[in-house]
């Protein structure tokens, strides 16, 4: 019975379209907080100025851990998260009217390049390749400075 079995399961695994498991891949509360690296859309991921509490439910999550608020930006770097496979160095999120959000993450920009391109699917330069005068906003990702073996992944939004 193992024997007719096994070819036959053989046979329907490889006959599986490459990306199929693309559509099953289970994203982490991270991931899901943010989904809009493509666009630079983050909804609700901010801290309110007024309040200096998270908006968004995971982030107020995230910030319990520890947060520091320093020249308009919430810095997290105590949290034990990965992106996309990606152990989380530190998060920066605006906790003003900046809409300038960074994930520094510990693979050299080289390495995570490609995965984070099929994840977020998008093409991830290293500088912006819209003028300044552009209404429009586009992922970068960028190495480290000193930290060879770091990358930083950021999106200056729209507010």
């Amino acid at each position: 019975m193992l024997r007719v079995l096994l070819p036959l399961l053989l046979i329907l695994v490889v006959s599986l379209p490459a990306n199929s498991a693309d559509k099953h891949i289970h994203l982490n509360e991270l991931e899901k907080m943010l989904n809009g690296f493509s666009t630079c859309g983050f909804e609700g991921v901010y801290i309110d100025w007024q309040t200096g509490k998270a908006v968004h439910p995971y982030l107020s999550k995230l910030a319990k851990a520890g947060m520091i608020i320093k020249d308009d930006f919430a810095y997290l770097n105590t949290i034990p998260v990965t992106f996309y496979g990606f152990k989380v160095i530190e998060l920066v999120i605006p906790a003003n009217t900046w809409s300038v959000h960074q994930l520094v993450l510990e693979a050299p920009r080289q390495k995570a390049r490609p995965i984070l391109e099929r994840a977020l699917k998008v093409k991830l330069r290293p500088v912006s390749p819209l003028s300044e005068n552009s209404d429009d906003f586009v992922p970068q990702l960028r190495e480290y400075p000193g930290k060879p073996n770091w990358s930083v992944l950021e999106c200056v939004s729209p507010v």
